[in-house]
């Protein structure tokens, strides 16, 4: 059986502030690394790559 895991994150159109930060956090987080860190923590590549690898057969 096929599977895929997205993540998907949405706030309210009234809180444009709070969409800004969590954008702002984000690409703070993938330019030093830590997002980077917190995917090898959590094996979130391995298991990426065995997904991929799984839909290319």
């Amino acid at each position: 059986m096929l599977s895929e895991n997205k993540l998907h994150v949405a706030f309210s159109k009234d809180n444009e502030s709070l969409t800004e930060v969590f954008n702002k956090k984000l690409e703070k987080m993938q330019k030093d690394g830590s997002m980077l860190q917190l995917m090898l923590e959590h094996d979130f590549l391995l298991r990426l790559n065995l997904h991929n690898n799984d839909m290319s057969n």
